[in-house]
């Protein structure tokens, strides 16, 4: 699947973190008794970002179901911005631009 293929850079996971985070609080705020739903459908959408994020590292795109471990999902989505990413290309394609 083409959605779950290619590689990240950090810039653009970076930038897919900000967006994450303004409709996590737009959800928290906006919609409260649907909190808990929204937060999981953050994160269901959110995967294919970690997935290619993770990728762009080299390693299988199944880490990313540390995503939904309490806690260490928070630290591991912070570990990926900071990261740098392989300069060659790897099993899942060329390095991003």
């Amino acid at each position: 699947m083409r959605l779950f293929s290619g590689r990240l850079s950090r810039g653009h996971y970076f930038e897919a973190i900000i967006a994450y985070i303004l409709l996590y609080a737009f959800t928290l705020y906006a919609l409260p008794s649907y909190a808990n739903w929204g937060v999981i459908l953050l994160n269901v959408l959110f995967t294919p970002f970690v997935i290619k994020r993770l990728h762009d590292l080299g390693v299988s795109g199944w880490l990313s179901l540390l995503l939904y471990i309490p806690y260490v999902g928070i630290i591991f989505e912070g570990a990926l911005v900071f990261q740098p990413g392989e300069n060659k290309s790897n099993k899942y394609g060329q390095p991003p631009k």
